[in-house]
């Protein structure tokens, strides 16, 4: 359940859409754009209307999956992990053993 002030999931998958609709259509303009540039407007279609077309599909897609991966990554609960007591301050474990590297001895004959 959802605490006081805090948006829902439905709150939140909305958000997610809004902001890739965004930056999807951001760059549906920018490859609509470069499109017409490079090969003209498609057939029966004016300048604005093709890249208004890519950049619809552009915005559609990544707010559709920003929409999805914000549903998932949304916690119903809030889960509180412990800390770790098992850390020196330097965030290396205590039950590990310092690793020692020794070098063969050098035998020179003369």
């Amino acid at each position: 359940m959802a605490y006081a002030g805090e948006p829902s999931w439905v709150d939140k998958a909305k958000m997610g859409f809004l902001m890739g609709g965004s930056a999807g259509m951001c760059v549906g303009f920018l490859y609509g754009s470069l499109t017409v540039l490079r090969g003209g407007p498609e057939p029966g279609r004016g300048y604005m209307s093709t890249v208004g077309k890519y950049m619809l599909q552009h915005g559609a897609m990544l707010g559709f999956f920003l929409s999805i991966g914000s549903f998932l990554r949304s916690e119903e609960q809030r889960i509180e992990y412990p800390k770790p007591t098992s850390y020196t301050p330097w965030g290396l474990r205590r039950s590990r053993l310092p690793v020692v590297v020794e070098r063969p001895t050098l035998r020179v004959e003369a």
